[in-house]
């Protein structure tokens, strides 16, 4: 992998024919994850913040009009998954945050089917804690939420990448789910160790005069793409950023 530390590591990022996929290695190191986070951040840090502003606002006015949350945040979310891998692959831009938008229909339909599968499946482990409570069953609700918490540490995680091989890969959302379940197998643990860490530099972000936030929550989230870059490989070649061919180019 490269060591600079304004590029990201070195995976084969294929042979640059239209439409091959690079490979990736099933595997991501935690260590490698947090200083691609670190140097990206502050690299990009201007351009997240005046993005994530404008993104914010965006996000708020459709869940506002209710009617967004189904026809404006998939897309919306499709973007700013771009914008975040755009960031790793060195050539950032404004408008990758809100490029679903012009492939409307392909952007929409497979991340709403995604977010309500996603949503339906982290539903379902906390079934047996509302159980508990609609029944008054102490143990059952015990039970449910140790359930519910374990799911959410071990189990969840590990298809938080689906997003990703939605907007990189093009995958329904289905197949996005299966592979994201598939990659993980090896580092599973990794992911929970990932999950931890994140949570981590989100909250000494807080801490840090509270404005520390800021950089911490593009570290968090620029930590998920490095661990996926890492395991599913680089973008397709014929669209990858000029930086990133310079980079595969030189490793």
């Amino acid at each position: 992998m490269s060591h600079n530390p304004y590029a990201p590591p070195s995976a084969d990022l294929g042979s640059g024919a239209p439409g091959e996929l690079a490979e990736g290695r099933g595997d991501f190191d935690i260590g490698t994850c947090l200083s691609d986070a670190w140097a990206l951040t502050w690299r990009h840090l201007p351009l997240w913040l005046a993005t994530a502003l404008v993104w914010s606002a965006a996000a708020f006015l459709s869940v506002l009009s209710v009617v967004g949350i189904v026809l404006l945040m998939p897309v919306l979310s499709w973007g700013l998954v771009r914008f975040g891998l755009r960031m790793y692959d060195g050539d950032p831009a404004f408008g990758d945050a809100f490029s679903g938008f012009s492939r409307y229909g392909r952007a929409l339909a497979p991340m709403l089917v995604l977010m309500v599968l996603l949503l339906a499946i982290a539903f379902a482990f906390q079934l047996p804690q509302l159980a508990g409570e609609l029944t008054g069953s102490g143990a059952l609700a015990a039970a449910g939420a140790i359930l519910s918490f374990a799911a959410g540490l071990v189990l969840l995680p590990r298809l938080n990448f689906a997003y990703f091989y939605v907007v990189d890969r093009e995958l329904p959302a289905v197949d996005a789910i299966q592979r994201s379940w598939q990659v993980t197998a090896r580092p599973k643990w990794k992911v929970v160790g990932l999950l931890l860490l994140s949570y981590a530099v989100t909250m000494l972000g807080l801490l840090v005069l509270i404005i520390g936030v800021i950089p911490a929550s593009a570290m968090s989230a620029l930590m998920w793409v490095s661990a996926y870059r890492q395991m599913a490989g680089g973008p397709v070649a014929a669209e990858m950023p000029a930086l990133a061919r310079e980079v595969a180019a030189t490793a």
